[in-house]
């Protein structure tokens, strides 16, 4: 019998999940993990999180807030392994491994650590620069073949393959070279300033998050900016919105928001219920982080102890 490709991707939990994360990661994980086509692990990236600006009284309670909001859109821990990056040993450690094979110029010009360390420039921490390296460690120590990404993580993803051949010509380790399944999704732009990418960094008026209230919804879409008409650069973020959920553009923008939110109100109206509900099973959602753990500490332990091995340590 033949063995299932093997999926791996990450969320940071650094706020609420957004209409970004929907389109552009969410609904794909969902789509492949009952695609019943691959061995898929979803974890939610809590150590890539604090390389950012954040209040550490807040984050247990993000965490729980992303993976309530994961399982209330259907991702499903009988059908994938959902962990926490911080709860498995060995994701840092294979990362601090792989650092003593990447030249620090590739990490420089990596376009992220140059869009992050711009917009917070009280805080450019090494962790900003070693990031994509602890990425190549969350996915080849689940020997990882296939990781579900934007367009605008492809850099990431070639680093990895990089990582990935450096460490078998050197070491003769077999790391699988990743490959990007990329989303379908186009870029989702902010509501506010539709030249930049949906962000919580932004500030919240920039975001949809999925599970707003009906009201906040309908005002956030109400103030999106759109530009004077349909050809506009500015309303091309807001006519993606409107095609992924809707269709074509059809009427005035304004007419076209009001329509916009009631159909985002009404597709996460059930799974809206499902949050709130989740949200107060604390013990609930830890039971489900533990049979991610179960299922994940043991493959990250073997490859954690191969590779120390091939590079010569007990």
């Amino acid at each position: 019998m033949n063995k299932k490709p093997r999926i791996v991707s990450g969320i940071q939990p650094s706020g609420k999940l957004h209409i970004g994360n929907y389109l552009g990661a969410v609904r794909q994980f969902i789509e492949l993990q009952d695609s019943g086509l691959y061995d898929c692990f979803f974890f939610i990236a809590d150590l890539h999180s604090l390389s950012e600006n954040y209040d550490p009284a807040q984050k247990q309670r993000d965490v729980y807030d992303l993976l309530a909001s994961l399982l209330a859109l259907g991702l499903n821990p009988d059908k994938s392994t959902i962990f926490l990056q911080s709860q498995i040993i060995g994701h840092t450690d294979l990362g601090w491994l792989f650092a003593t094979v990447m030249p620090i110029a590739e990490l420089k010009r990596m376009t992220q650590y140059k869009d992050k360390a711009g917009r917070q420039k009280n805080n450019i921490n090494a962790a900003l620069l070693t990031y994509p390296l602890l990425q190549a460690a969350d996915v080849l120590i689940y020997n990882g073949e296939l990781v579900p990404v934007g367009q605008d993580q492809e850099q990431h993803i070639e680093l990895i393959r990089v990582v990935a051949k450096k460490m078998n010509t050197k070491f003769k380790t077999s790391f699988p070279e990743s490959k990007p399944l990329f989303t379908k999704t186009p870029k989702i732009m902010s509501l506010r300033d539709p030249q930049k990418k949906m962000s919580k960094s932004l500030g919240d008026a920039h975001v949809l998050n999925i599970f707003d209230e009906p009201d906040v919804i309908r005002k956030k879409l109400q103030k999106a900016i759109t530009g004077n008409d349909a050809k506009s650069t500015d309303a091309k973020g807001f006519l993606e919105l409107y095609a992924q959920f809707i269709g074509k553009p059809d009427g005035q923008f304004s007419d076209m928001k009001k329509n916009l939110a009631e159909r985002i109100i009404l597709t996460f109206n059930d799974a809206r219920k499902q949050y709130t509900a989740l949200l107060t099973q604390q013990t609930a959602l830890d039971k489900i982080l533990d049979k991610g753990r179960a299922r994940a500490q043991p493959i990250a332990t073997e490859t954690l102890n191969q590779t120390k091995q091939k590079m010569g340590l007990l």
